[in-house]
Order: structure tokens, then sequence, then C-alpha cells
């Protein structure tokens, strides 16, 4: 299970101001595996808490409960914040003798990535049962999830921001400060629609792993 209640956005946007030679605009767009962390040490009721005891939704209408399964929070994954963006670089300014300045050939080397990825199962689940590999081998495909839906993106995402960056490149400013804040502004911009566009895909498969179907099968393996 995946914990949407726990769905934030964060957005750190590393810009400083150099000057250098000129260069080719490009994207870079790196999308690493952050180490995953395994957490034993809370009980079911604990877990219950921190998702919600969420109540699985089928397209039927029905819920677990209806179904006959009880949902409760024996493992779920805490990717949040989901989507984290790291600018790599910074913008070289051309001074227009103190008159203007404008961004010049602004390469944009970004990573993207959950910034962190935690998988928790109950401290009631014993170490090494077949119900504890059960519940770590479906937590272990939603993490796989999140890091398709960022690869599933990943065109989208190469063509949003080659766009971007041409737009930066257009920019100008009675100041640094000024121009500084453009080049947030349309930075922010792109990577909202960026996690926007991850998050949909991300929500989607999910969706798939969550099915009655799915959690019946868990229910039957180690009986």
């Amino acid at each position: 299970m995946i914990n949407n209640k726990i769905l934030l956005l964060s957005l750190i946007l590393a810009l400083s101001f150099m000057t250098s030679q000129s260069l080719a605009s490009s994207v870079t767009v790196r999308t690493p595996k952050v180490p995953m962390t395994l957490n034993h040490s809370l009980s079911i009721g604990e877990l219950d808490a921190i998702v919600g005891k969420p109540s699985v939704k089928f397209p039927d209408g029905a819920t677990t409960e209806t179904h006959g399964l009880t949902e409760r929070a024996i493992g779920f994954i805490n990717n949040s914040p989901p989507i984290h963006f790291q600018i790599n670089n910074a913008p070289t300014i051309h001074d227009r003798n103190g008159v203007s300045f404008c961004v010049k050939d602004f390469n944009l080397d970004v990573t993207i990535a959950p910034e962190s990825m935690t998988v928790y199962i109950a401290k009631e689940i014993k170490q090494g049962s077949c119900r504890y590999d059960v519940v770590y081998n479906h937590e272990l495909t939603h993490v796989n999830a999140t890091y398709e839906a960022i690869q599933i993106a990943l065109n989208d995402i190469n063509q949003l921001l080659h766009g971007t960056v041409n737009n930066i490149n257009k920019i100008c400013a009675p100041s640094k400060q000024e121009l500084g804040n453009k080049v947030s502004g349309v930075l922010r911009a792109a990577f909202d629609i960026v996690a926007d566009k991850i998050n949909y895909y991300d929500n989607r498969l999910h969706s798939k792993i969550d099915t009655l179907g799915e959690y019946t099968r868990l229910s039957e393996i180690c009986k």
C-alpha cells in the first residue's frame, strides 16, 4: 500500500550566478534510485494511525471490507516527498554594461528522484515468516512502481524542460536579483507540471497493484 496522504512536493532551487564562457544550451535529467530504508519498529495500530486506516475501493464501488477482506496497514511505503528536484548547476549571467542582465546559454542539469524511500512492515509480522516475505514483496512492487512512473514520464519531461530552458535563455531583467526571481519562477512552474505528470502515472501504477485480486491472492499464499 502507498501512503497517498503524504504526497508532498519539495522543490529546491539552488540558484547562484557566475560568469563563464558561452556554452550550447542543453538539458540533462538524472533519475537515480535512492537507498531504501526498511522500518520494522511500528505496530499495526501505529501504522493504521499514520495511514489513516485505509479502505481500498475497487471498480465495482465496493471496499476491501465489503469483499470480506480487512485492509489494515501491515505494510506501506512512505516516499515523502515523492519527487525531489535538485538543480545541479547555475545559469550564467550576461551583464549588459550594468543596464540589464540576461541569462546566457543556460544548461539545465537536474536530478529528479524520491527524496527518501521507506518500507514499513508492522512489527507483529515475524521477520523471515511467509507473511513477512509476502508483505515485503508487495511493498517492493510499489517501490519499483514509483521509479517506473518517472521513466514513463521521462520523454515528456525532457521535451518540457528543453522548452523551459529555451524560455529561460530569453530572460533579461534590470538587476541580478530580479533575473534570479524570474528564472526561479519559470523553473518552479515547469517542475510543478513535471511533478503532476509523474504523480499521474505513479497513481495509476499503484492502483493497478492494490486490487481485489491482489489482496485475495496475498491473503491465501501463506495458508
